[in-house]
């Protein structure tokens, strides 16, 4: 496996010690944000169902996808692989985001609808951030820019998983993608992320006290953290990037990181958690 060989043990070593180091380092400001995380109480179980929202629209996009390249898939297990993509984020190195493709094939998915699944949904995700950024952040050299290195890096994770897998396994490879090509399914599968960003900026303002715009452009910066980071979830980009957004906007210290940190909490490892519990009982 790649994630075992010399070279990537020595990357994940090495990200472990940079996110130490700056968690050493930025320990007064994390102390501030945890601190401000016991007053979030009554905000906790709107953000919560904001993000179970947001989640649903993941879910929706996967059931979307696989039924109209030619797979079966029911709801129950579109949300029980959502949950298990999030398990990527414990592989420390992002070649562990092929978890969800071998949980699909593993569900009964041909290779080709699994893997057709992943390329859509970042591809539609990317191109929702960049459009909206646009009018957002009003700067097409910026999110372009980021958004395009995080298109090139979910290419580049795609590349690995079909670089594992001999060519006449994927013979129907092409016409599962020609499916999906059409005006109708773009507009739904950008509608389904569009969602997702605006559901996502509502709970990272209910959480940090950001104003809309704000919570937006956290969002949309987060996003591009997570696609060009090397590690899955942008773990460690990700709490740093979002929370300079969003105090850029005005919100203070304390409130943008602790915010980030609970929305991470709710967003990321709790459905990483699941996503564990699943793996452990099913496979």
């Amino acid at each position: 496996m790649l994630s075992n060989t010399p070279s990537v043990r020595w990357f994940k070593l090495l990200l472990v010690v940079l996110i130490a180091f700056g968690i050493y380092s930025f320990r007064d400001y994390l102390i501030e944000g945890l601190h401000y995380t016991t007053t979030l109480g009554p905000k906790l179980l709107p953000a919560t169902a904001l993000v179970g929202l947001s989640m649903f629209s993941y879910i929706l996009r996967m059931s979307f996808i696989v039924r109209k390249s030619g797979g079966d898939i029911s709801i129950k297990d579109c949300i029980k692989a959502v949950m298990v993509s999030f398990t990527a984020v414990l592989s420390i190195v992002k070649v562990g985001v092929g978890i969800v493709v071998y949980y699909l094939t593993r569900k009964g998915l041909l290779l080709s609808q699994a893997v057709t699944y992943y390329i859509w949904d970042r591809a539609s995700h990317v191109v929702a951030t960049t459009v909206i950024g646009i009018f957002v952040l009003g700067s097409w050299n910026v999110i372009g820019g980021l958004s395009g290195l995080g298109a090139i890096m979910a290419l580049a994770i795609v590349g690995l998983i079909l670089g594992k897998v001999k060519l006449e396994a994927l013979e129907d490879f092409q016409p599962t993608l020609k499916r999906l090509v059409g005006v109708k399914t773009v507009f739904w599968l950008l509608l389904l992320s569009t969602i997702n960003i605006v559901v996502d900026s509502g709970a990272l303002a209910l959480l940090t006290g950001a104003g809309w715009k704000s919570a937006m452009a956290g969002v949309l910066v987060g996003n591009m953290m997570i696609w060009a980071s090397p590690v899955p979830g942008g773990l460690g980009l990700y709490e740093a990037a979002v929370p300079l957004a969003l105090i850029a906007g005005g919100v203070e210290r304390a409130a943008a990181i602790g915010g980030v940190l609970a929305y991470r909490l709710l967003s990321l490892w709790v459905p990483a958690l699941l996503g564990v519990a699943i793996l452990h009982r099913e496979l």
